[in-house]
């Protein structure tokens, strides 16, 4: 009569659920081939936090995603592939090594949010062309002098 908890079969497995891929605190370098290969079209959300990536190259595969966690990584550029995520909402970068975003950031139109704290940003000058973004959190950057629209946003700013 004891409570036996249900265990994913073949020991861990890469589930979506509820349109959320979590693949947080596993080590990976790279975004795992059969999922890129899959191209999952109920994927909107993935937590790739906590792990070991420098770059993330094919997840421009998963232009469907509207949120999206790098957090925790070791990736020092947000490649032209952050362009193609067009749908993308929500993303958190922070505790990485950016130094700068893509000139193309303009193009993300539906951003509401942005975490890119804990990086080595000098600038955000580009960010300010969001103009759906409410919720910014630029702390612990090297940000030496803010732009003159920042009024735009909601931000969280502070030095190292």
């Amino acid at each position: 009569m004891g409570n036996n908890p249900a265990k994913p079969e073949g020991g861990e497995t890469v589930n979506i659920i509820a349109g959320h891929l979590d693949l947080g605190f596993r080590k990976l370098q790279e975004l795992p081939p059969t999922l890129l290969a899959a191209r999952p079209s109920d994927l909107t959300s993935i937590d790739l936090s906590h792990n070991i990536f420098s770059s993330v190259s094919g997840i421009e595969l998963l232009h469907q995603l509207e949120k999206i966690d790098l957090s925790h990584n070791e990736i020092s550029s947000i490649e032209v592939w952050i362009i193609s995520l067009s749908n993308l909402e929500c993303m958190n970068i922070s505790h990485n090594a950016i130094v700068s975003m893509p000139s193309g950031v303009h193009k993300l139109e539906k951003l509401k949010e942005l975490r890119i704290s804990h990086n080595l940003l000098t600038g955000i000058a580009e960010l300010t062309s969001l103009e759906n973004l409410t919720t910014i959190d630029v702390s612990f950057n090297a940000i030496e002098r803010l732009p003159k629209d920042i009024d735009k946003l909601v931000c969280s700013i502070g030095r190292k």
